[in-house]
């Protein structure tokens, strides 16, 4: 049975989603598990845990090698610090772009948990834009090490 006594439960398929009164382990519509609000709110809130650290972790990434790729994009050769990304400007482009996507992918994370967490509800249209964003960023990653090896 569900942990929520008083509560609700969430149907967690993204295509039903149903919220039922009371404690149940299947959804009456669907057939589904349900989870209860509480369940749904700790999902949220290690959301937010996952979108502060892939968001911290890519700011500072973004910030110690922004400068020299950056300087590889605009042929300019070594930052000011002296760091220099020996590749194409093309490379360094699609580094920098991998880069800045993830990054917002942990910030829309931190967002979606939120609500989650807040709301004890699960939005479906912000979990297909995750699922969606992950796909982007698996795209981004293959097409980025194919402009590395190219470049090497």
């Amino acid at each position: 049975m569900s942990d929520n006594s008083t509560g609700h439960s969430i149907c967690y398929k993204l295509t039903c989603g149903a919220v039922v009164a009371g404690e149940h382990q299947y959804c009456p519509q669907c057939g589904g598990r349900m989870k209860s609000e509480r369940t749904v709110r700790r999902l949220g809130w290690f959301l937010v845990a996952v979108g502060i650290f892939l968001a911290g972790l890519l700011g500072y990434i973004i910030a110690a090698i922004g400068p020299a790729l950056t300087a590889a994009m605009t042929d300019a050769g070594a930052a000011a610090d002296g760091s220099r990304f020996d590749a194409s400007a093309s490379a360094a482009s699609g580094v920098m772009r991998l880069l800045w996507v993830i990054f917002g992918f942990g910030v829309f994370n931190f967002g979606n948990g939120l609500y989650q967490g807040i709301s004890g509800r699960r939005s479906r249209v912000m979990s297909i834009l995750v699922l969606l964003g992950a796909l982007a960023i698996i795209g981004l990653a293959v097409m980025t090490v194919g402009e590395l090896k190219t470049a090497a």
